[in-house]
């Protein structure tokens, strides 16, 4: 899988809107995502099928953050709970892809192993939210304007404004759903 990667984020302000990466599976594309609302982090795996295809997409997504765990279609007006549409083999490189996604470029305020993270961006003079952007990567983002972005190389975005459109604007919705 070529992951392509898209984060945006107001330190000093509402923090991580959203952080995702996607990649494709033929005609289809799979990932993960998680933002910040209301002081809590909202975070899952998502599939589109058919999204390089002429025939109508299905977004689906993990209920939590667990590609193992339960999974919903989401069609307006109907929630619909599935089985993961993903195979067991991009599961796993899905998992495998979110854990080193992570581990590059975001930490967790309720994390312990995180603590120096935090301590770092106190010394920033800057707000430790649910979801955070590592320091180190703050080179990587465009910071001319008020929200700071970060997309990989190559990444197509109209995949992040259809996510976007479709993502839970808040855990509490992301549970509602389920």
């Amino acid at each position: 899988m070529q992951a392509h990667a898209y984060l945006a984020c107001a330190p000093q302000g509402a923090g991580v809107s959203v952080a995702l990466f996607y990649a494709a599976c033929g005609h289809d594309i799979c990932g993960w995502f998680a933002h910040e609302h209301v002081h809590r982090c909202a975070a899952a795996f998502f599939a589109v099928e058919d999204y390089y295809t002429a025939a109508g997409t299905h977004f689906c997504r993990s209920v939590d953050d667990d590609v193992h765990g339960p999974w919903i279609e989401q069609s307006a007006p109907v929630t619909t709970e599935i089985r993961c549409p993903i195979g067991e083999d991009d599961c796993l490189e899905l998992s495998r892809l979110s854990s080193a996604y992570i581990r590059e470029w975001l930490f967790f305020a309720d994390e312990p192993r995180d603590h120096d993270e935090a301590a770092l961006y106190r010394s920033l003079g800057l707000p430790v939210r649910p979801v955070n952007v590592r320091a180190a990567q703050f080179d990587r983002f465009d910071r001319n304007r008020p929200v700071w972005v970060h997309a990989s190389p190559g990444i197509d975005l109209n995949v992040v404004l259809f996510l976007k459109k479709r993502l839970p604007a808040s855990h509490r919705e992301a549970r509602v759903l389920a």
